[in-house]
Protein backbone atom coordinates (compact mmCIF):
# COMPACT_ATOMS: atom_id res chain seq x y z
CA UNK A 1 0.00 0.00 0.00
CA UNK A 2 1.09 3.39 -0.21
CA UNK A 3 -0.50 6.05 1.61
CA UNK A 4 -0.39 10.15 1.24
CA UNK A 5 -0.84 12.20 4.01
CA UNK A 6 -2.32 15.92 3.27
CA UNK A 7 -1.91 18.36 5.91
CA UNK A 8 -4.61 19.13 9.09
CA UNK A 9 -5.87 17.76 12.24
CA UNK A 10 -6.41 14.41 10.47
CA UNK A 11 -2.02 14.26 9.72
CA UNK A 12 -1.14 15.22 13.34
CA UNK A 13 -3.40 12.06 13.77
CA UNK A 14 -1.64 10.18 11.32
CA UNK A 15 1.74 10.34 13.43
CA UNK A 16 0.52 7.23 15.43
CA UNK A 17 -0.52 5.33 12.16
CA UNK A 18 1.75 2.25 11.66
CA UNK A 19 2.95 1.74 8.30
CA UNK A 20 4.48 -1.53 7.92
CA UNK A 21 7.19 -2.97 5.64
CA UNK A 22 6.59 -2.70 1.75
CA UNK A 23 4.25 0.19 2.59
CA UNK A 24 4.67 3.94 1.94
CA UNK A 25 3.65 6.96 3.33
CA UNK A 26 3.98 10.31 1.47
CA UNK A 27 2.95 13.49 2.96
CA UNK A 28 4.26 17.14 2.92
CA UNK A 29 6.79 18.87 5.00
CA UNK A 30 8.75 21.76 3.89
CA UNK A 31 5.65 24.53 3.70
CA UNK A 32 3.27 22.17 4.88
CA UNK A 33 1.12 22.93 1.79
CA UNK A 34 -2.09 21.83 1.42
CA UNK A 35 -3.33 20.16 -0.98
CA UNK A 36 -0.82 16.97 -1.44
CA UNK A 37 -2.58 14.06 -0.97
CA UNK A 38 -5.69 14.16 -4.04
CA UNK A 39 -3.02 14.86 -6.95
CA UNK A 40 -0.80 12.64 -5.42
CA UNK A 41 -2.86 9.78 -4.80
CA UNK A 42 -4.03 10.07 -8.16
CA UNK A 43 -0.32 9.76 -9.75
CA UNK A 44 0.49 7.05 -7.52
CA UNK A 45 -2.50 4.91 -8.44
CA UNK A 46 -1.63 5.93 -12.26
CA UNK A 47 2.69 5.26 -11.57
CA UNK A 48 2.36 2.42 -9.21
CA UNK A 49 -1.45 0.88 -10.63
CA UNK A 50 -0.76 -2.41 -8.80
CA UNK A 51 -0.85 -1.25 -5.06
CA UNK A 52 -3.58 -0.17 -3.09
CA UNK A 53 -3.42 3.81 -2.65
CA UNK A 54 -5.07 5.78 -0.29
CA UNK A 55 -5.20 9.07 0.63
CA UNK A 56 -5.46 11.11 4.10
CA UNK A 57 -7.07 14.26 3.89
CA UNK A 58 -9.28 16.74 5.39
CA UNK A 59 -12.19 18.83 3.83
CA UNK A 60 -10.06 21.74 3.42
CA UNK A 61 -7.42 19.72 1.81
CA UNK A 62 -9.83 18.00 -0.71
CA UNK A 63 -11.43 21.44 -1.41
CA UNK A 64 -8.15 22.50 -2.68
CA UNK A 65 -7.55 19.81 -5.69
CA UNK A 66 -10.94 17.49 -5.56
CA UNK A 67 -11.22 17.95 -9.44
CA UNK A 68 -8.32 15.35 -9.77
CA UNK A 69 -10.85 12.98 -9.24
CA UNK A 70 -12.07 13.65 -12.74
CA UNK A 71 -8.43 12.49 -14.26
CA UNK A 72 -8.88 9.56 -11.92
CA UNK A 73 -11.87 8.97 -13.68
CA UNK A 74 -10.61 9.66 -17.06
CA UNK A 75 -6.98 7.37 -16.21
CA UNK A 76 -9.43 5.02 -14.73
CA UNK A 77 -6.71 5.74 -11.79
CA UNK A 78 -7.90 3.59 -8.74
CA UNK A 79 -7.12 5.78 -5.49
CA UNK A 80 -8.71 5.94 -2.41
CA UNK A 81 -9.60 8.76 -0.66
CA UNK A 82 -10.14 9.63 2.82
CA UNK A 83 -11.96 12.38 3.88
CA UNK A 84 -12.24 14.07 7.58
CA UNK A 85 -15.33 16.18 7.67
CA UNK A 86 -15.51 18.49 9.98
CA UNK A 87 -16.51 21.73 7.65
CA UNK A 88 -13.20 23.58 9.53
CA UNK A 89 -10.09 24.44 8.95
CA UNK A 90 -9.99 22.49 13.01
CA UNK A 91 -5.86 22.49 13.84
CA UNK A 92 -6.22 26.11 12.79
CA UNK A 93 -9.06 26.55 15.49
CA UNK A 94 -6.28 24.89 17.84
CA UNK A 95 -4.17 27.03 17.33
CA UNK A 96 -5.71 30.62 17.34
CA UNK A 97 -7.61 28.42 20.54
CA UNK A 98 -4.21 27.81 21.87
CA UNK A 99 -2.64 30.94 21.13
CA UNK A 100 -5.23 33.78 21.86
CA UNK A 101 -7.79 31.73 24.21
CA UNK A 102 -10.72 31.54 21.55
CA UNK A 103 -11.88 30.87 18.32
CA UNK A 104 -12.70 33.20 15.57
CA UNK A 105 -15.37 31.13 13.82
CA UNK A 106 -15.98 32.73 10.59
CA UNK A 107 -12.08 31.68 9.89
CA UNK A 108 -12.45 28.45 10.19
CA UNK A 109 -15.94 27.66 8.86
CA UNK A 110 -15.95 25.56 5.39
CA UNK A 111 -19.10 25.03 3.75
CA UNK A 112 -20.77 21.86 4.69
CA UNK A 113 -19.85 19.83 1.66
CA UNK A 114 -21.18 15.85 0.88
CA UNK A 115 -18.19 14.82 -1.02
CA UNK A 116 -19.77 11.07 -1.57
CA UNK A 117 -22.09 12.93 -3.33
CA UNK A 118 -19.99 15.30 -5.35
CA UNK A 119 -17.53 12.49 -5.51
CA UNK A 120 -20.31 10.55 -7.77
CA UNK A 121 -21.08 13.60 -9.72
CA UNK A 122 -17.39 13.74 -11.21
CA UNK A 123 -17.21 9.47 -11.81
CA UNK A 124 -15.88 8.11 -8.48
CA UNK A 125 -17.39 6.41 -5.90
CA UNK A 126 -19.04 7.86 -2.88
CA UNK A 127 -19.19 6.69 0.67
CA UNK A 128 -20.30 8.53 3.48
CA UNK A 129 -19.65 7.74 7.49
CA UNK A 130 -22.17 9.81 10.09
CA UNK A 131 -20.64 7.39 12.99
CA UNK A 132 -17.49 5.45 13.90
CA UNK A 133 -19.20 2.30 13.81
CA UNK A 134 -19.49 2.21 10.55
CA UNK A 135 -16.13 3.17 9.59
CA UNK A 136 -14.59 -0.36 9.39
CA UNK A 137 -17.56 -1.22 6.96
CA UNK A 138 -16.86 1.52 4.83
CA UNK A 139 -13.17 0.89 4.62
CA UNK A 140 -14.04 -2.52 3.82
CA UNK A 141 -16.02 -1.55 0.87
CA UNK A 142 -13.99 0.97 0.09
CA UNK A 143 -10.77 -1.38 -0.19
CA UNK A 144 -12.81 -4.26 -2.55
CA UNK A 145 -14.34 -1.32 -5.14
CA UNK A 146 -12.08 -1.31 -8.41
CA UNK A 147 -12.23 2.16 -9.09
CA UNK A 148 -11.48 5.72 -7.89
CA UNK A 149 -13.29 6.04 -4.25
CA UNK A 150 -14.00 8.63 -1.62
CA UNK A 151 -15.09 8.41 1.83
CA UNK A 152 -16.27 11.12 3.22
CA UNK A 153 -15.97 10.46 7.07
CA UNK A 154 -17.85 12.71 9.28
CA UNK A 155 -16.33 14.33 12.26
CA UNK A 156 -16.77 16.59 15.50
CA UNK A 157 -15.31 19.48 14.68
CA UNK A 158 -14.62 20.71 18.15
CA UNK A 159 -12.61 17.11 18.67
CA UNK A 160 -8.70 18.01 19.15
CA UNK A 161 -6.31 15.46 18.22
CA UNK A 162 -5.16 12.94 20.58
CA UNK A 163 -1.03 14.71 20.00
CA UNK A 164 -2.77 17.96 20.76
CA UNK A 165 -4.52 16.91 23.71
CA UNK A 166 -1.37 15.65 24.93
CA UNK A 167 0.87 18.77 24.22
CA UNK A 168 -1.66 21.51 24.95
CA UNK A 169 -4.03 19.39 27.95
CA UNK A 170 -7.09 20.28 25.83
CA UNK A 171 -9.66 18.07 24.92
CA UNK A 172 -12.32 19.91 22.89
CA UNK A 173 -12.58 22.81 20.47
Amino acid sequence: MIFLGDVGAHRIESFLMPIYENERYITTTSYVSMGLAVPGAVAASIVDSDKTVIALVGDGGFLMTELELSTAVQYHAKPKIIIFNDSSYRVLGVYEKVRFGGITEDLIKLPTVNFAELSRSLGAEGITVEDRGELMKAINEMLAIDRAVVVDVRIDPKSVPIPYQRLYEMHSL
